[in-house]
């Protein structure tokens, strides 16, 4: 009996991680001129807010660096802000998560009919 239970258990185990793994992605956070950070997520943890929180904040840092060499070589001393919320836009569009949007403090819909 414990063999059974044992092979069910490995078996839905390796289901699992081909689920997963096939549920992996990839979102760019795009800052101005050449700053790109690809980010790493799996589908899975943009539908939890636990997940969807550590994704806000990973995309909030990918656009801070994405952003950086604009704040060097730029006269107006607000493009860096500009730029880093203009990537964030870029992102929450480009991801389509709405808990993501939420933690983020924005909404897709309105992101949507502004045309970012």
């Amino acid at each position: 009996m414990f063999r059974t239970i044992l092979t069910g258990a490995i078996a839905l185990s390796a289901a699992l991680a081909i689920g997963t793994a096939a549920s992996a992605a990839d979102l760019a956070v795009n800052g101005q001129n050449e700053g790109v950070i690809k980010l790493h997520y799996i589908e899975a943890d943009l539908h939890s807010v636990q997940g969807a929180k550590a994704m806000a904040r990973r995309i909030r840092e990918a656009a801070d660096e994405a952003c950086d060499s604009v704040a060097l070589f730029a006269s107006n001393p607000g493009a860096d802000g500009e730029c880093r919320e203009a990537a964030i836009d870029r992102a929450v569009k480009d991801l389509n998560a709405p808990m993501v949007a939420d933690a983020l403090g924005r909404t897709s819909s309105a992101l949507a009919s502004a045309g970012h």
